[in-house]
C-alpha cells in the first residue's frame, strides 16, 4: 500500500516537471522564433513530455498550457517592444544635442543691422515651425532673448529651438543682468559682477552644449539699476554709486571676454532716465575703465526710451512740440555714441501699453502692437534717427492675468502677428 503511494506521488511529480517544462521551453521559443516555427517546436515539446510521462496530456492540459504560452509571448514581447523603444528614445535624444551642433555658426556681418526679441516664451513656437516666417528669416541678422526665461524650457524644447536657429542661420543673442540684486555675493556685498558672471554663466554654458550658436549679449540696465534700486542704497551718494556701477560692469565684461572671447558685448540704457550727458558719461566712464584692465570696449549700445513721455490724443494724434523735444535728444545719444565710433542700437517697442485691452480679441491687441511699432519707426525717422541696429522688441504683459502682449506671434502672413509687423517694419524703415 505505501510502496504503491510512493509510485503514485513520483508520477505525480514527473507530471508536474513535465508540464512546467513545456510552459518555459513555449515561452522561450515565442521571443526568439516565428509564429510558424514557435507552433512546431512546441508540437515537439508535447512529444518530448508525452515521452516523459508515458501519457499524453489530457483537452484541458493542453488548452490551459496552450494559454500559459501565448501569455507567455505577449508579455515578452510587450517588454521588448517597451525596451526597444526606450533604448531608441534615448538615442533620438543624444542625436539631437549633437546635431544642432555640428550645422556651422550664421554668418553675422558687424553687429547685426536687425534685431528681433520676441516673446521669451516663443522660441520653441519660432524655431520649430520655420516654414511659418520663412521671408523674414532672410532678413533678420540676430534672435534674443532672456536667459532666464528661455532656461526655463525643458532641455529637449531648447535642444529644437537651437538646432532650428542653426538651420535657418540666425545667432543667439540674451539679455543678461550685469548687475542684479539677486546676483550679491555672499554677505550682501562685494564682487558683483563675478557673482553675476558665475551665475548666469551656468545657463549660457548649458545652452552652449545643447547647440546654440551663442554671439551676444546685452545688459540690462546695469548703471539704473544701481542708481534706481534701494539694494545699493549703503553705498551713500551718486558719485560712490556709478563707481561701484562701472567697476562691477568692467569686471563682468572682462570676464565674459576671458570665456567667450568672440561674444558681442553691449549695454542697454534708458532715456528720459538717464539724459543725453548722463548717458555719454556712463559709455566713456565704462569704457575707459575697461581699457585700463586690457579689456575689449563695448560693441554696441543700446536705448531703451520709454516714449509714453511724448503726448499722444485719444484719436492718436502726437504733439509736436513734446515728440520734436525728445527725439531730439534721443538723436543726440546717437550722435554722441557715432562720435566715439560705437554702433548705436534701438528698441522699437509698444510703450503705450494703455492701448492694448484684455477684453478685447487677440486680433485687436496684435493690431494695437503694430500700431505702436509703425508709430515708433515713423517718428524717428522723422526726427533724422538712423541707428546702426534695429530691434524689434517686447515685453508688455497686462492685465490681472499678465498677457503678454501682442497674443500672436506666427505666421508673417497672418495681419498684425509679431512676424508679420516685423517683416513690414523691415521694409519700411531698415531696408534700404
Amino acid at each position: 500500500m505505501n510502496r504503491t503511494r510512493t509510485l503514485t506521488l513520483l508520477m505525480a511529480f514527473i507530471l508536474m516537471f513535465s508540464v512546467f517544462s513545456v510552459a518555459c521551453g513555449d515561452s522561450k521559443k515565442s521571443d526568439t522564433s516565428s509564429v510558424n516555427e514557435s507552433s512546431s517546436e512546441d508540437s515537439s515539446s508535447e512529444e518530448s513530455s508525452s515521452e516523459v510521462t508515458g501519457e499524453n496530456p489530457s483537452s484541458e492540459e493542453s488548452s490551459a498550457l496552450s494559454t500559459s504560452s501565448a501569455s507567455s509571448a505577449k508579455a515578452a514581447s510587450k517588454a521588448a517592444s517597451k525596451a526597444a523603444s526606450k533604448a531608441a528614445s534615448k538615442a533620438a535624444s543624444k542625436a539631437s544635442s549633437t546635431t544642432s551642433s555640428k550645422l556651422p555658426d550664421a554668418k553675422l556681418d558687424g553687429v547685426g543691422k536687425f534685431w528681433l526679441m520676441p516673446r521669451n516664451d516663443q522660441i520653441y513656437n519660432m524655431f520649430t515651425n520655420l516654414d511659418q516666417w520663412k521671408e523674414l528669416q532672410k532678413v533678420v541678422d540676430v534672435v534674443g532673448f532672456a536667459d532666464h526665461e528661455i532656461n526655463r524650457l525643458t532641455g529637449g524644447q531648447l535642444e529644437d529651438a537651437f538646432e532650428g536657429m542653426r538651420k535657418a542661420g540666425i545667432p543667439l543673442a540674451l539679455e543678461v543682468g550685469a548687475i542684479k540684486e539677486w546676483g550679491m555675493a555672499e554677505g550682501g556685498k562685494g564682487v558683483y559682477g563675478k557673482a553675476m558672471f558665475e551665475t548666469e554663466d551656468l545657463m549660457w554654458s548649458k545652452f552652449v552644449e545643447m547647440g546654440a550658436d551663442f554671439r551676444a549679449v546685452a545688459f540690462d540696465e546695469p548703471y539704473v539699476n544701481v542708481m534706481n534700486h534701494s539694494a545699493w542704497n549703503y553705498l551713500g551718494n551718486g558719485t560712490q554709486k556709478i563707481e561701484f556701477a562701472v567697476e562691477q560692469t568692467a569686471e563682468y565684461i572682462k570676464l565674459i571676454r576671458q570665456k567667450y572671447p568672440k561674444l558681442l558685448i553691449g549695454d542697454i540704457e534708458t532715456y528720459p532716465s538717464m539724459s543725453p550727458k548722463q548717458n555719454a558719461d556712463w559709455i566713456n566712464a565704462l569704457n575707459a575703465r575697461l581699457k585700463a584692465k586690457g579689456v575689449k570696449t563695448l560693441d554696441f549700445y543700446r536705448l531703451d526710451f520709454d516714449w509714453n513721455h511724448i503726448p499722444v490724443s485719444p484719436s492718436g494724434v502726437i504733439n509736436d512740440t513734446d515728440a520734436a523735444y525728445h527725439w531730439g535728444r534721443v538723436k543726440e545719444i546717437e550722435d554722441n555714441c557715432k562720435k566715439i565710433g560705437l554702433p548705436f542700437s534701438m528698441v522699437y517697442w509698444p510703450a503705450r501699453e494703455n492701448l492694448f485691452n484684455t477684453s478685447q480679441s487677440d486680433v485687436y491687441n496684435d493690431k494695437a502692437w503694430y500700431d505702436m511699432l509703425m508709430m515708433q519707426g515713423s517718428e524717428y525717422k522723422k526726427y533724422g534717427g538712423n541707428p546702426d541696429q534695429y530691434v524689434v522688441q517686447t515685453w508688455a504683459k497686462i492685465g490681472a492675468a499678465k498677457k503678454p502682449m501682442p497674443p500672436t506671434t506666427i505666421p508673417e502672413t497672418k495681419q498684425y502677428t509679431f512676424m508679420n509687423g516685423s517683416l513690414e517694419f523691415y521694409n519700411k524703415f531698415v531696408k534700404k
